[in-house]
This record gives structure tokens, sequence and C-alpha cells, in this order.
């Protein structure tokens, strides 16, 4: 049955194929009208044919008539269907095109956070089978989260309607660990409500550290201060920013030359990696500027001790090029404790801070107070 189905659906796809049905089923008729009058009549074959009773020949035309008006106006109709239907099919592989073949990693979520589709690239990026991904939780599937991350975007774009973007360090459930750009699109139902929402996920590897420190650049600190003021604010929790500028960093540049500079920071980097704790951002952000994120602190002093630990780091001179370098350091801080305040309030605070301890000479903190 569904071989037959299959043979009369494609010799009706085909153009002209409707027009022949027709006149195939105006012959039909005709034969059996010819047939019942010489059956009812005393008429020949040919005298049915051709001069047929006047009710019936009115019967005859306007059936015929009909029938090339269905016809034709059928194969219009299926001649449009025909031509919409490959250009869906067309739209439908550019689309799977697009999704298949992308470089970028690519999920749908619905509603409830739940995978609908993702592409051969999320298996290689999560280190993951799709089937482990595809019908799953999102966050419960590729991070192993519980419930989702603090500042969820993909719930912003279900809730506003707006797309969002961020870049991330992202640890899968695999141990998989992935720096990424990522942005959320919105799709829509046809009544204008959010119906699910696209991810796009680019590798942004070589973007995520300084080149010559290896610490996180501007950009991730950027990210991480974003996540940390999420956090403080979902769960009431302080934080702080450390600015910290090394003192006279362009005297040693001019006297011992730029690759001294650079070793210099480098060295620095390493000292500080070593005062700063796991769950602090340490970040090169310019120059010979650098920033400590301190996602959760329970007083100011928390603050200072940092700052002190940073100085008392630094008391042994530098061996560069031979040469021993003296370095001291102007550090400004500042704390969140709620409110509005965004991750570039804080780092401007921090950063006229740290301005003001260069104006007192250097070689030491300036606390700039609360924000929020």
């Amino acid at each position: 049955m569904k071989r037959l189905l299959g043979v009369m659906t494609d010799f009706m796809d085909r153009p002209g194929r409707l027009v022949v049905l027709f006149a195939a089923m105006s012959v039909a008729f005709v034969a059996i009208d010819v047939v019942y009058i010489t059956m009812t009549t005393e008429a020949g074959v040919l005298e049915a044919l051709i001069s047929p009773p006047s009710y019936d020949a009115f019967v005859r035309t306007a059936v015929l008539a009909l029938a090339a008006v269905a016809a034709l106006v059928g194969e219009l109709v299926l001649t449009r269907y025909r031509r919409t239907a490959r250009e869906l099919e067309a739209e439908q592989v550019r689309l799977r095109t697009l999704y298949e073949k992308n470089p970028s990693a690519i999920v749908t979520l619905d509603r409830d956070f739940v995978v609908s589709y993702a592409n051969d690239k999320v298996a290689q990026v999560t280190g993951m089978p799709l089937g482990d991904i595809v019908g799953h939780k999102c966050y419960r599937a590729i991070i192993g989260l519980e419930e989702p991350c603090d500042g969820c975007l993909v719930q912003q774009v279900l809730e506003t309607g707006q797309p969002h973007s961020r870049i991330k360090h992202e640890v899968t459930v695999t141990g998989r660990q992935n720096w990424l750009s990522q942005v959320w699109y919105p799709l829509l139902d046809p009544d204008g409500v959010v119906e699910s929402v696209v991810e796009i996920a680019s590798d942004v590897s070589a973007l995520k550290l300084d080149p010559l420190t290896s610490l996180p650049n501007r950009i991730l600190l950027r990210d991480r201060l974003d996540v940390a003021l999420a956090s403080a604010r979902r769960h009431g929790l302080m934080l702080a920013v450390l600015f910290i500028d090394i003192d006279g960093f362009k005297q040693v540049n001019d006297t011992l030359g730029h690759a001294a500079g650079d070793a210099l920071l480098t060295g620095f980097a390493e000292r500080l990696r070593g005062v700063v704790r796991q769950d602090e951002t340490l970040a090169r952000i310019s120059g010979d500027e650098f920033v400590v994120l301190l996602p959760a602190v329970e007083s100011e002093e928390d603050v200072a001790r940092l700052a002190d630990r940073i100085k008392q780091n630094l008391r042994t001179p530098f061996v560069i090029s031979g040469s021993e370098v003296p370095l001291t350091v102007s550090v400004g801080g500042c704390v969140y404790r709620g409110g509005d305040a965004s991750a570039e309030c804080l780092i401007e605070c921090a950063d006229a801070e740290m301005y003001e301890a260069k104006r007192g000479g250097g070689d030491g903190f300036v606390f700039g107070g609360l924000v929020g």
C-alpha cells in the first residue's frame, strides 16, 4: 500500500500530470456515457458519441468544461506548491549546512533548559557524545550542576526576549576546559513569545590570556567580575578589587631596555601568583597594570591584608640582566557591598585609589571604601 501511495505521489508531483489525469477521467466519463446511451436508446455508438440527446449533451459539455477548468486550476496550484516546496527544501538544506558544518558549537534549548538540538561541534567542544547532551538539561549534562548558574543568561533571554553574549571559562563534566565566546538568541513562536533559545559558542582560547605573562586579560577579568557580581548580589556577599601599578616602571624600560622590562613583568606576575589564592583572579590589563579580584571578602581588613602580602612579597629585588632591580607598587582597593554597581565601576574606583597612592609617593595602599 505504501509503495502504491509512493508511486501515485511521484506521478502527481510531476508537472502536467494533473491535466493528464483529468483528461483520462473525461475520456472515461464520455465512454461510460456512450455505453449508457446505446444501452438505453436505439442509437449506435457513433451517434451516441457525436449526437447524444440534448439533455445528455448539456451534461457532458458541462462536465468536460468543469474538468478542464479544474485541471488548469489544479495544475496552477500544484505548480506553485512544487515551487514553494523546492524553495523550502533548499532553505532547509542551507540551514542544515549552516548548523551542521558551522565551526562553532550550536545548541537549541527549550524553556526548561533541555537541549533539543546540538551539532557535531558540541561533541568536540565538550568531549561528550551527543546522546548524553540532547534531551537533557544543559547545565546538568554539560557542566554537572543541579541548577542554572548564577546570572544565567539563557534565563535572561527567555525572560526578556533580548540576545545576550559573554566570554566564559567552562569546565565540562568530562574535565574538558574551554574558553568560549557565547551568544544566545531567542526563537519566537507565531505570537511573538520566546519559544526556545539558540546558543552559538566559539572557541576563543587564543584571546583568553595575556601573551606575555599568561595571566587573564582585561576581557576575561570583566567576565569573571560579572560572574562574581551576580553571585554577590544573589547571596548577599561582598567582593573586592585591587588595582596594582608598578612604581617607576618606565625608568626600567628606559635604562635596561624593553626586553628587560618584559622580563620584569614576567617575574612580577610570577610573584603575584604566589600571593593570590586559587579562588581569586589575577589579571594583567595593560602595561604594568594588574588587577586582583577577590570574589568574597568578610571585611575591609581582608583587602588590606592582601595588599600588605603583595608589598611584603616585593621586598626582595628582582635580578634582570644581571642587575638587581628593587621594585615597589602603588595599590588601590575598592569593595562592593551590594546594589547596582557595574564591573567597570569597581575597576575605575580601584584605579582612582591607586592613583591616590601614586600621588602620595608610591609604595603604598589606598583603600577607597565601599561601592554599592
